[in-house]
């Protein structure tokens, strides 16, 4: 009587396919640690008597190190409509003031407040057109 052979395994084509995404995975991971990701273009805001247009630059608020549109993205504005805030509502200083929006951050801790006349222009720095 003969000896059974062993079993050869050979791999299912779900483990190769599975294979091939962790691999893919780990090259992409790889290579957006080394660029900055495509950064949306400047938003403007415009507002009735505001003292200019407010000119929004991702590249002014994002960590290229450490990119996170989480942040801000869907919790404080949409991501998908841009200039909405998250609730929907117009952007105002009472809205800032009330930690919603710019002033989740911007609330003279993590940055400068709404409310620091002297910065005016450090947002309304675009022309009103």
């Amino acid at each position: 009587m003969r000896a059974p052979r062993p079993c050869k395994r050979v791999p299912s084509v779900g483990m190769i396919a599975l294979a091939m995404v962790v691999f893919g995975l780990a090259l992409a991971a790889g290579g957006s640690a080394q660029t900055m990701p495509k950064l949306p273009a400047d938003f403007r805001f415009a507002a009735k008597g505001s003292p200019g247009t407010v000119l929004f630059s991702h590249r002014t608020h994002v960590n290229p190190e450490q990119p996170n549109c989480t942040t801000c993205h869907p919790g404080l504005f949409s991501i998908l409509r841009p200039g909405t805030t998250a609730n929907g509502l117009a952007m105002s200083h009472k809205q800032m003031q009330g930690g919603e929006a710019c002033g989740a951050c911007h609330n003279g801790k993590a940055a400068f407040a709404p409310t620091q006349g002297d910065k005016c222009m450090t947002c309304h720095r675009a022309v009103a057109s």
